[in-house]
């Protein structure tokens, strides 16, 4: 089954619900491309980059290519870490999900980097 890699799990503070919710509540409709799995928490820190980039390595271990996404949601370093992690574990092809505000969903955006 085809996952999206979430690279940053990012929530806010809800006042009236006392509790922390998702920052981007349309993440939810990326489930339909594959399962959610959260590489990082929204407490993760890009000032400790050896932890972030050990979490991610291990998480997009087996990212492949040709069945799963990511999903580019979170800080600016945890986003470049994550995408050559996965450029480097799916031979430079990466499918990401990229928000269409026009078309109300998700839409593919598949990429290939040469990685001489």
């Amino acid at each position: 089954m085809a996952r999206v890699f979430v690279v940053q799990n990012q929530t806010r503070w809800d006042e009236a619900a006392g509790r922390f919710v998702p920052r981007y509540p349309t993440v939810a409709s990326a489930e339909s491309f594959g399962r959610l799995v959260f590489a990082l928490d929204s407490r993760a820190t890009p000032f400790r980059p050896d932890e972030s980039i050990a979490r991610l390595e291990d998480v997009l271990r087996d990212f492949d290519s040709d069945e799963d996404y990511l999903l580019l949601i979170g800080n600016p370093n945890f986003i470049w870490w994550a995408g050559a992690i996965a450029a480097r574990n799916g031979t430079g092809r990466v499918r990401t999900l990229q928000w269409s505000s026009k078309e109300g969903r998700y839409v593919v955006v598949d990429s290939s980097i040469d990685l001489r």
